[in-house]
């Protein structure tokens, strides 16, 4: 968020004249980087107007104008860099033909891909069978223009939207669209910003009186914060295979049954179908559900993502699954498969294979799924953008983004399946497999598969917490007595860096260390200066090492507030004692008051966490303090907010084995506010926040921290809780003045309108009174 509003900003509120060419640049490559396309097309727009020979800049242009789907912007930029000698001509000269090809300029296509192969260039191997591959989609495309298409494909209006809508099948039994859609369907569905999308989710149509496809209900139950993909019916229509993908997990086939009223809870399919740690999506089942085929990344395949087939052994066991091979598998990504065993059919969609452009659709008919002869649907199936998810019901469908915007439900009459796969085997389509596959992975399309796959970016603020694996020999283990039970031990490492610990019962005390974090020159004292017996022990160990959560501190104080207890309360469940070799506790203080009161303090704030954990069992010596005092804060900034978080304390743990664990965020509330509205902010129940936080009262008072673990949380309005990743970001409470609008406070502090709008989330208009976040 800090870089999104920060270059948000840069665009927006400064004279493009005022900046060097390297900051503008910077700022491009990284909305690049992170593969945000439109804002950095339109960053490298300003470097190139301020140096038109930056040629890395305009190629890195053109190629963001390609994936954010201006294809021709793309292709008037390729083709000016297609003239210029360079690092970059061949692949710009690729990217026109490709370009060119997606037109349905075939002729022109194939011309622009031979000017490639006169050039000869021997250091592009990769870029060399891509143009051979796309040539080979020109002759077929030119082949297939010739003919004359039986079939008509009509928008079906009724389903689609502005958003993307697809893989329409049939349910059986009220004949019922299902599908997929990027539309809002449900209030906690996440915003997909790499695609500027909802994440999918299912939705139902039945015919109305009028004749015409109206939302039903059916199928809402099974639709979760996620992605879910449709998938196929068993022949009755009561049992329901379709796809399910999240952050947490890789895609999976789920199944659920209908029992007249509902749909049961969805259960997952073995793992011989579902194998951990692959993505498995696209399930199509015959109508006795004996047979199961599906795309899945698993190992074996042959790139990409391939189609797979399994057999069922009983109600909930099926066969190793089986890739059907690289006359249907390619290096690139075979997916929708919709299998009909009364003809032996088998269609999918490849962009893999010689076709238009992009995802197109074939159909592989044999006896033997290993050889068998494959063809391109051709005209008006495929198109020279992506085509998927053909259904063949009562009607058929498929999903298509030929328009260049969002992918639309298409529909057609093809009488019966017979006469169907009759035409399109006789249409002159075969694919010849010595010139017609693609041999890399670099082909760019839309990636159908990325909005049911787990491909792009959620923002579920969700930190995982793995461990970095540490193998450490020769630790050096100082041990030490004589010293009063209790007693407040300090290590100074080269008169600088000072470790503290307590003695225990017995007036013993312990230090462990790396040998590289130890010099020679350490001293050991006591707080009544008491001369304690000391020892080293070299020994061997192995451990995993953790960033445990933050915790926070009030303003002057070393008292533990109610969130921090009930994280180090977390920390004692999660974390076995037999299994802790070292906990550090490092401390801050915030820049008020002098060096030496805030080292002081943050000493007795990190001796509070420690005397803690002692009661709760873990043992003086596996503890230890650092006090950092006001030396390294979070934030430069002068805010109360700012402020806050640098008054923390950071944990990090050592242990033997690897341990499971989730960090949660961590929300200030910058206003008193009722625990409800808190629960609406996030979308979260108010049992939730208490438990997480130790709150008992039905308010939360300002200033107060919120640890929050549910990945699926609503981001909240800024007037209310602040993000502690955000504390940089320049923004103040503003007052609306009477007469003052959302527009005329934008050019009031030279920013821009959607900033305040979406840091706020306003939902009405602005009222004389009301606060708001503005951010510089």
């Amino acid at each position: 968020m800090k870089f999104f509003w920060s270059a948000l900003l840069l665009a927006f509120s400064l004279h493009v004249s005022g900046q060097s060419v390297e900051k503008l640049k910077k700022v491009a490559d990284e909305y690049y980087d992170a593969e945000r396309y439109l804002e950095a097309a339109e960053f490298y727009d300003k470097v190139i107007s301020l140096s038109p020979s930056d040629l890395e800049s305009r190629y890195r242009q053109a190629f963001s104008y390609l994936k954010s789907t201006n294809y021709n912007t793309a292709e008037e930029k390729f083709s000016a860099l297609s003239l210029i000698s360079g690092p970059h001509q061949p692949s710009s000269i690729y990217y026109h033909g490709f370009l060119t090809k997606i037109k349905g300029d075939f002729k022109a296509a194939d011309s622009i891909f031979s000017t490639f192969l006169q050039l000869e260039p021997a250091s592009q191997q990769k870029l060399l069978s891509l143009v051979k591959f796309q040539k080979a989609g020109c002759e077929l495309g030119m082949r297939l223009q010739r003919a004359k298409p039986k079939y008509k494909l009509t928008s079906l209006t009724d389903v689609n939207s502005d958003q993307n809508d697809l893989g329409v099948i049939e349910w059986p039994v009220n004949g019922n669209l299902v599908m997929s859609t990027t539309r809002k369907v449900h209030s906690l569905q996440y915003y997909d910003p790499k695609f500027g999308d909802y994440l999918p989710s299912l939705m139902s149509y039945g015919k109305a009186n009028n004749n015409k496809w109206k939302e039903t209900s059916f199928f809402k139950k099974l639709n979760t914060r996620w992605s879910q993909g449709t998938g196929s019916f068993t022949g009755d229509g009561q049992t329901f295979y379709y796809s399910d993908c999240n952050k947490e997990s890789t895609c999976k086939v789920l199944v659920s049954t209908w029992d007249g009223k509902n749909w049961t809870e969805p259960a997952q399919l073995d793992t011989t179908i579902n194998m951990p740690g692959t993505d498995v999506k696209h399930p199509f089942v015959t109508a006795s559900a004996d047979t199961i085929f599906f795309s899945s990344n698993r190992p074996g395949g042959q790139g990409g993502l391939d189609i797979w087939m399994s057999l069922r052994i009983d109600s909930s066991r099926w066969t190793t699954a089986i890739n059907l091979g690289e006359r249907i598998n390619t290096q690139g990504d075979e997916i929708t498969p919709f299998y009909s065993p009364a003809y032996s059919c088998l269609t999918f969609a490849s962009n893999g294979l010689a076709g238009y452009g992009g995802f197109d659709l074939y159909l592989a008919k044999q006896l033997s799924f290993f050889e068998p002869k494959v063809f391109n649907l051709g005209v008006p199936f495929n198109s020279t953008l992506d085509d998927t998810y053909l259904f063949l019901g009562k009607s058929g469908y498929l999903s298509s983004n030929r328009d260049g915007k969002e992918l639309d439900v298409m529909t057609f009459s093809y009488g019966s399946l017979k006469e169907f796969f009759e035409y399109i085997m006789t249409n002159d389509a075969i694919i010849d497999f010595q010139y017609y596959t693609a041999s890399s992975l670099d082909l760019y399309t839309f990636r159908m598969d990325d909005y049911q796959g787990y491909d792009i970016f959620f923002p579920t603020g969700r930190d995982s917490a793995p461990p970095t694996f540490n193998t450490t020999t020769n630790l050096i283990n100082i041990h030490g007595t004589n010293v009063a039970p209790g007693e407040l031990v300090r290590l100074t490492i080269d008169s600088r860096t000072e470790i503290l610990t307590l003695a225990n019962n017995a007036g013993q005390f312990t230090y462990l260390f790396t040998p590289d974090s130890l010099s020679n020159k350490y001293t050991i004292t006591t707080a009544s200066n008491q001369n304690a017996s000391v020892t080293e022990v070299d020994t061997t160990g192995t451990f995993y090492e953790y960033s445990f959560e933050k915790v926070y501190f009030d303003y002057g104080r070393y008292q533990l507030r109610s969130e921090t207890i009930v994280a180090l309360n977390d920390l004692i469940s999660h974390f076995d004692q037999d299994n802790i070799v070292m906990i550090d506790i490092e401390t801050h203080t915030d820049s008020r008051g002098n060096k030496d009161y805030n080292l002081t303090l943050s000493e007795n704030r990190g001796i509070s966490i420690m005397k803690y954990l002692l009661a709760k069992g873990v043992p003086e010596s596996k503890m230890r303090v650092i006090a950092i005092g006001e030396e390294k804060p979070l934030s430069e900034k002068d805010s109360w907010y700012a402020q806050f978080f640098n008054r923390r304390a950071e944990i990090i743990i050592h242990t033997k084995t690897e341990v499971n664990y989730t960090k949660p965020e961590i929300f200030l509330v910058m206003r008193s506010l009722d625990l409800n509205l808190v629960s609406q902010n996030l979308g979260i129940e108010p049992a939730k926040l208490q438990s997480w936080n130790g709150i008992g009262a039905k308010a939360v008072a300002e200033g107060n921290t919120l640890r929050v673990f549910d990945a699926e949380y609503r981001t909240p309005s800024m007037r209310n809780l602040i993000n502690q990743k955000d504390i940089d970001d320049n923004f103040f409470l503003y007052t609306v003045k009477p007469g003052e609008t959302l527009e005329s406070i934008a050019r009031k502090f030279k920013t821009i309108e959607e900033l305040i709008y979406e840091i706020n989330q306003l939902e009405e208009e602005l009222k004389p009174g009301d606060e708001i976040i503005v951010m510089l």
